[in-house]
């Protein structure tokens, strides 16, 4: 589903001064809608991004500022 992805710019996807939070329950795991086992996205450093189940503490910190 190609459609549920979409590459950003670095100006687009920050937030209120806030850094990606890859322990955000918003993020996609690395293997997110992989139909072939490979991973579909990762961090710049490499590392495969988990399932994250829980909000974390930056998803709170967000979510009080609205």
């Amino acid at each position: 589903n190609k459609d549920q992805f979409q590459r950003l710019r670095r100006n687009e996807y920050e937030w209120m001064d806030f850094d990606i939070d890859y322990d955000s329950i918003m993020i996609y795991d690395s293997y997110g809608f992989s139909k072939n086992g490979y991973m579909t996205i990762q961090r710049r450093d490499g590392e495969e991004i988990e399932e994250n189940e829980e909000l974390s503490d930056m998803d709170v910190e967000k979510l009080r500022l609205l």
